[in-house]
């Protein structure tokens, strides 16, 4: 397996007897193989060893129970090894870089550390009749654990059995006379490393329909491997898993797919690169885009469901992603040095963030998470803590001050709106809608106490809907359809349901007044305008004018404006971002009048007796307390009240 290798000082060996070294137990006289000195750098055993079933040193007889950790490490003249039946354990890389033709594992034998016979020449494996936890089921040349099936060593001559389920980490690891195998159905899982740097293994690989998982460089560095079948029943596969082989040598120059994974970036990405996942993608592997600075955006569908470590790290030119509702996973270091990256939605659906994922992601100025409760993170993500604005549903943000790594946010706010309570005009232009001449993320956010939920990043060419600058208004490119508004309805504001069925804005009101539409349709499409739980009505605007909706309720409601074609049915269409389209509606301004009787207006006096949650100005911002004049509360019930001070 490739991996590094961290060795700690240890005291020197005990004792030295007939060219082999040994720690000893004196308590309970046995003894443990190990290398010279104090560090496996000092080994000199070469030829055959055998190793004795006891020994006697100063009068004490010590038997001999165990091979410990890098006892034989890189002992590349060591050709031969006899272990007698008194050893039960094998410690991690014992063997590890030797020159092995075969091995034989005793019937005592009951644990077996990692790697420990990587990196030979192993041509024969036996593991000896009687042994409880190890054979060599059907002649196979292997070592299998027998209780968990697993296939822990194999050799240039290994036939998996029909009954292995697993292929171990680093099985076949550097077996270089390696040119054939054939993995049987039943096999479930392939781990990590299992065929790496098997260089010349060159027979078609045909991955067997029972196979769930396939490990990180599983066959990385197979140069001679060029065929590789991977079927629909793959639903995990790890980083650079086919890096390094014939077959992903001989893909052409772009995002290369293995099975249903996007498996890793080949060549050199172009700048201003953006890439639409194909639907059906169900993960993107660790290093899958490594240090792609070309990548500015990226389209994932919601097939996705895990994005691995590394996937992301280095693209500097990524200046936002929205993460779908189907993710639940985000690996390590994922977006390590996305030092572009603005903006990022993390759905209600992911449960696991992991360590460093946004260190180094000096512009990410706004978090969107979507989880009304926090999650439980065990890592520290290294978010910009001081820096950053955590958007998070409404309601939860004393959830989110408790909660470990997210509490270290400086600047905490609920995803919400506050009703419209005096007459107010929305209008659209440059300075709250591009910045640094960059269009805002209009996906999930909140502008001048309106809501808006429109994909305008993802796909540049065919957005959901934008900020149109020369016109100063925004074109709404996409119909909700009736199912569509009603699952949004009945969702919360800013939710993965919400914005997955909502193209539009969304303002709230309370009492009574008038709505000003500013807009205009075009095409096959109508503006929609819903009041709370009432009916959609919908309006033709050949002509850009005005269309004036009336409102009369009696707790604050929500008012849902977007598009619908003329059938009433969800569509996306496709334009290009500087164009108008055939079918969307351009909304220029909205203006809210409230009548003067809605809200109703008190004394002076009336103040301290009032229960009160928010106070306002008269031009909508909140205060501490009331002010001298006309001020705007908010009550506890959800009623709104004027009052004079």
């Amino acid at each position: 397996m490739l991996m590094s290798i961290v060795v700690t000082t240890a005291s020197a060996h005990d004792a030295e007897v007939d060219g082999i070294y040994y720690n000893l137990n004196t308590s309970s006289q046995t003894a443990t193989v190990t290398y010279k000195g104090s560090s496996w750098q000092e080994n000199e055993y070469s030829d055959g060893v055998v190793i004795p079933t006891s020994f006697t040193y100063k009068s004490v007889i010590y038997t001999v129970t165990s091979i410990g950790a890098f006892a034989f490490y890189a002992c590349r003249d060591l050709t031969s090894i006899t272990i007698p039946n008194s050893v039960t354990s094998i410690g991690e890389f014992a063997f590890n870089c030797c020159s092995l033709s075969s091995i034989t594992i005793p019937n005592s034998i009951t644990s077996i550390g990692n790697s420990a016979f990587e990196l030979n020449d192993l041509s024969s494996i036996k593991v000896e009749e009687g042994n409880s936890y190890y054979d060599s089921r059907d002649n196979c040349n292997a070592i299998i654990e027998t209780v968990s099936n697993r296939l822990i060593q194999g050799c240039c001559n290994t036939t998996i059995p029909n009954s292995v389920t697993c292929i171990g980490d680093g099985a076949f690891s550097n077996c270089h006379n390696l040119t054939t195998i054939t993995i049987p159905n039943g096999v479930t899982s392939i781990e990590n490393s299992a065929f790496l740097n098997c260089h010349n293994l060159s027979s078609p690989i045909l991955i067997p329909n029972s196979v769930v998982s396939i490990g990180s460089s599983a066959f990385y560095n197979c140069s001679k491997l060029s065929y590789i079948s991977i079927p629909n029943s793959v639903n995990s596969i790890g980083g650079n898993a086919f890096v390094g082989t014939a077959w992903f040598n001989n893909q052409p120059d772009g995002l290369v797919y293995a099975g249903r994974f996007a498996h890793n970036y080949k060549g050199t990405m172009p700048e201003n690169t953006s890439i639409t996942l194909q639907d059906g993608t169900l993960g993107i592997c660790a290093s899958a885009f490594v240090k792609c600075s070309g990548l500015t955006s990226i389209t994932i569908p919601n097939s996705v469901t895990s994005i691995g470590d590394y996937a992301f790290s280095g693209c500097s030119g990524l200046t936002s992603i929205t993460i779908p509702n189907s993710v639940t996973e985000i690996g390590y270091r994922t977006f390590e040095g996305c030092s572009g990256l603005t903006s990022i939605t993390i759905p209600n659906s992911v449960t696991e963030i992991g360590y460093r994922t946004f260190e180094g992601c000096s512009s990410l100025n706004e978090v969107y998470n979507e989880a009304t409760t926090p999650q439980n993170l065990s890592f520290n993500p290294y978010f910009n803590y001081t820096t950053a604005t955590l958007h998070v549903p409404a309601g939860t943000k004393e959830l989110y001050q408790a909660a470990d790594y997210w509490k270290n946010f400086t600047n905490i706010v609920e995803m919400s709106i506050e009703p419209i309570v005096d007459e107010t005009v929305i209008e659209f232009d440059d300075k709250d809608y591009i910045v640094d001449n960059t269009p805002v993320d209009l996906n999930n956010t909140v502008i001048n106490d309106m809501y808006i939920s429109m994909d305008n990043k993802s796909d540049v060419n065919n957005p959901d809907g934008f900020y149109d600058s020369t016109d100063k208004c925004i074109v709404i490119n996409k119909a909700t359809s009736a199912s569509a508004i009603e699952t949004a309805v009945a969702s919360d504001l800013g939710s993965s349901d919400f914005t997955s069925n909502f193209t539009g804005m969304v303002i709230e009101v309370n009492g009574k007044g008038s709505i000003k539409i500013n807009a205009l349709t075009v095409g096959n499409n109508k503006l929609a305008v819903k009041i709370g739980s009432a009916d959609a009505k919908t309006y033709t605007q050949a002509t850009k004018g005005d269309v004036a909706i009336n409102y009369d309720v009696t707790e604050n409601t929500y008012v849902y404006i977007y598009a619908v074609d003329a059938d009433n049915q969800q569509q996306s269409l496709s334009m290009d971002i500087t164009e108008t389209s055939d079918n969307a509606v351009k909304v220029y301004s909205v203006t809210v009048t409230p009548d003067a009787t809605a809200i109703e207006t008190v004394t002076e006096t009336d103040i301290p007796a009032a229960v009160f949650g928010k106070v306002y100005s008269i031009d909508g911002k909140q205060l501490t307390a009331p002010q001298k004049g006309l001020n705007i509360l908010k009550m506890s019930d959800g009623t709104t009240r004027k009052v004079v001070k």
